[in-house]
This record gives C-alpha cells, sequence and structure tokens, in this order.
C-alpha cells in the first residue's frame, strides 16, 4: 500500500507524488490543557437531532447533518434557537438521496454530495430546493464552496488507471474549471485518500489525511503552498492490509491502525486537527494546532471526551460529543 518518495518537494502543480510531505521537526506535544466550556445541550431534547453526522458554520449559524433523518438543520449560534431546516427525501429520484453525504455552506447556499449515486445537490439555506445534477466519475468523497460558488470536490475513486486529480474544481452548472492534487495508478489508494478538505475564506485548499499523517495546502489556482506531516512520525504502511485473488483486490485499515485527522477547522492563522490516534479507550480528544501558512505545529489542546466534528469563529469552538449514547453540541472558549 506503501509508494516510494522522490527526494525532492516540487512546487506547483506537477508535485511528483501526492503523499510526499516534509517532516515536523517536533520531538513531542506541547499540551495546553484542557479548553474551558462555555455551554452546552443535549441535540435530541432540543431539536430532535438523532444522530449527528457533521457540523459547519456560516456567519451566525450553525449547520448540523442529521443522517438518521436526512436533514441539515440551521440553528443560530448566538440564541442556540432553531432558524430553518433542509429535508431530503430519500430514494433515486429527482430530489431523492439515498444517503446524505457531505456538505457545505457558503453565503446563502447549500451544497450536499452523495459519493454513491454521484449526485450534487444545491439547496438555499431557507430551506428551499435550486438544483441538482449528476457527475459521471467524480466519487464526490467531501464537498466545499468557495468565494465564487464553485464547488472543491475530494473525489475518492475506488481505482486509479493512469492519472487523475484528486481534487477538482466545478461551477454550479456541474461544468468543470480545474483540477490539481495530482496520483497515479501506481501510488493511489482509495483509504490513503481518505482525508478531511478545508476552503478559506481566500480560497485557498487544505487536505489532512486521515490515515496518512499529512497536511497540504494549494492556493486558489492549485499551486501547491506547502506539504508537510504531522508530528506523529509513524509508518503509515503499516495502517492497512491488502489481499488480491484471482479475480479481486481487496484493502482494509488493520486492527490496531494509527489514525492522523478525524476532522478540522481553520481558526484565525490557525489549523485546529483532531488527532485520531489508535484504537485505544481514552475519552478525551486531543487538538493539534499548526500555523495555517506554512504547516508548522506550535501547540496542542485537550477537550474532556472524543469529537470528529468541531466548527469555530473568533470567539467559540463549538464541537459535537457523544456521551453515554446521546449526542451534545458544546460550546468552548478559544483562550489561545
Amino acid at each position: 500500500m506503501g509508494c516510494e518518495e522522490d527526494t525532492e518537494i516540487k512546487n506547483g502543480q506537477n508535485y511528483q507524488s501526492f503523499w510526499q510531505s516534509l517532516p515536523q521537526e517536533v520531538e513531542k506535544r506541547s499540551n495546553k490543557g484542557i479548553l474551558t466550556v462555555n455551554d452546552s445541550l443535549l441535540l435530541s431534547e432540543r431539536y430532535d437531532i438523532l444522530d449527528t453526522s457533521s457540523l459547519k458554520i456560516n456567519g451566525d449559524n450553525l449547520y448540523i447533518e442529521d443522517q438518521a433523518q436526512q436533514k441539515i438543520y440551521a440553528i443560530d449560534k448566538h440564541t442556540l434557537n432553531q432558524k430553518a431546516s433542509i429535508s431530503i427525501s430519500e430514494g433515486r429520484g429527482p430530489r431523492e438521496l439515498t444517503r446524505l453525504g457531505s456538505f457545505d455552506v457558503a453565503s446563502e447556499t447549500v451544497v450536499i454530495s452523495s459519493i454513491n449515486m454521484q449526485k450534487i445537490q444545491i439547496w438555499n439555506t431557507d430551506g428551499s430546493f435550486r438544483d441538482e445534477f449528476r457527475y459521471k466519475n467524480l466519487h464526490p468523497r467531501r464537498i466545499r464552496l468557495n468565494s465564487n460558488n464553485n464547488m472543491v470536490i475530494l473525489s475518492n475513486f475506488f481505482f486509479v488507471d493512469g492519472e487523475r486529480n484528486l481534487i477538482q474544481v466545478i461551477n454550479s452548472d456541474g461544468n468543470p474549471v480545474s483540477g490539481f492534487g495530482k496520483v497515479s495508478k501506481e501510488n493511489y489508494s482509495s483509504l490513503k485518500a481518505e482525508g478531511h478538505m478545508l476552503v478559506d475564506d481566500q480560497d485557498n485548499v487544505y487536505y489532512a489525511g486521515y490515515s496518512e499523517h499529512i497536511f497540504k495546502k494549494w492556493d486558489p489556482e492549485g499551486n501547491l503552498i506547502f506539504s508537510v506531516k504531522s508530528i506523529d512520525n509513524y509508518p503509515s504502511e503499516a495502517n492497512y492490509a491488502k489481499m488480491e485473488g484471482a479475480n479481486q483486490k481487496i484493502s482494509r485499515y488493520l486492527e490496531h491502525a494509527y489514525f492522523n485527522a478525524v476532522g478540522s477547522t481553520i481558526y484565525k492563522n490557525k489549523w485546529l486537527i483532531i488527532h485520531g490516534g489508535s484504537n485505544s479507550k481514552s475519552n478525551q480528544s486531543k487538538i493539534d494546532i499548526y500555523n495555517r501558512n506554512n504547516g508548522k505545529y506550535l501547540f496542542t489542546v485537550e477537550l474532556p471526551n472524543k469529537t470528529g466534528h468541531i466548527a469555530a469563529d473568533d470567539q467559540y469552538l463549538f464541537v459535537i460529543h457523544k456521551i453515554e449514547n446521546e449526542k451534545y453540541l458544546f460550546e468552548y472558549n478559544i483562550d489561545f
């Protein structure tokens, strides 16, 4: 599952290996302790949200995805009152999805992707439907919106024949605009390409690997700004198992795989990464803080409970926690 890496990092579009990266020169974490809780509430009790799977922030609103009910809730971040919701019918017909996938919100627009249906839906934030289209061979694992309302897609192909761009930009009509993050047949794996993607207010694109401990950033034109490893210098090839038969190839994560980013968000000049770690039974979550401009590790803070969903504004860190099989929305003071 591993790939041979070139010895030289190359800037721009002609970057040789998607997984090639420079090491972090840090011996251990600098831990600043546990963040202070400002407020919390039980999601099922307040909003009847049953199964939260994603959290976004846009202006004055939080957006929470509930896969169990195929809904996205808009909640005022100041009053915590529900303002609107988007309900998607389950199915394979028009305006339907078999399962909610990744979503994003910017200005008055909500986009939702379905990787198994290869479909993208566009909604207004008031809950009214706008448009949908299918995009053959896009495989939209993550979807984000930039300032032009173009959609930035992280693809998750089952296999790659030749060379492909993992990150593709399309417009609201579904037409291609650009692509970058090139991978080849020799060094691609759908497991290795799992990760989290962000787009900042200047349309820079960030990628944090899930089982590959890498962080990458591109400018709006797709030129590579940096590609660095996280501070966890583990051999990522030890995360995967591969079995090949006469007619099939099966890849999976090993039981004791060591995971990198299980979630991320941008806060001012910092990139916050929820550290995945191994399959430990610790009830706390570590958030590693990196410089968003160069990928350099800064320090670590902790949360008292596990999470994979965070979003930040200038004052608070919003987090979804699972505590004794119940989902809670927490608001933490950001004091760093």
